[in-house]
């Protein structure tokens, strides 16, 4: 997709701002993903989300989420291992995902992805691919997980990965269902 550099090459590059292509190939839509009704494309992130999700402030107009770069080079492992996939409540094209992974304040961190979106390629070249477009640590979880629990727009349940959440102190919702 970009000369095959590695996720994490790829954000070095961006953060000594010699990363010129807009999106940055994430990963390949995994198998689950695919079954839960994702579309078989790239996954991308655009430059700029990219440093948003990983700094705590910078030139942009944004909301900075402040995880860091080595908790941002783990986004191709979230995706491909979530604790938990569900149905956006606000999108109709978008998938919501839960990580075991957790930001400094110990919340657990979110990825939403825009199903069927528009990137570019490593040469520029506009293609189809479902666009990571934010992660960041999910502030009153509980709460949170209790409206899509409460909407029934939870998808996917990986117990294995929740207890990994239990085991470091987040609060999980009483009527989580399981796999």
């Amino acid at each position: 997709m970009n000369n095959y550099l590695s996720f994490g090459e790829q954000v070095d590059l961006a953060l000594k701002n010699e990363f010129v292509q807009s999106h940055l190939f994430v990963c390949n839509t995994p198998k689950l993903l695919v079954c839960l009704g994702a579309p078989k494309l790239p996954i991308l992130m655009t430059r700029k989300h990219v440093l948003t999700t990983m700094n705590e402030s910078g030139v942009y107009k944004a909301n900075y989420h402040n995880l860091g770069v080595d908790v941002v080079k783990q986004l191709p492992d979230m995706i491909n291992n979530p604790a938990v996939v569900m149905k956006s409540t606000k999108q109709d094209d978008s998938l919501v995902l839960i990580s075991s992974c957790v930001d400094k304040n110990n919340n657990p961190i979110v990825l939403p992805i825009l199903l069927n979106g528009i990137g570019n390629n490593n040469v520029g070249q506009e293609i189809r691919a479902n666009i990571l477009t934010s992660a960041y640590g999910k502030e009153h979880f509980k709460v949170w997980l209790d409206k899509h629990i409460d909407s029934n727009s939870i998808l996917y349940v990986n117990n294995k990965e929740l207890i990994k959440l239990i085991d470091i102190g987040v609060e999980l919702s009483d009527r989580m269902p399981t796999e």
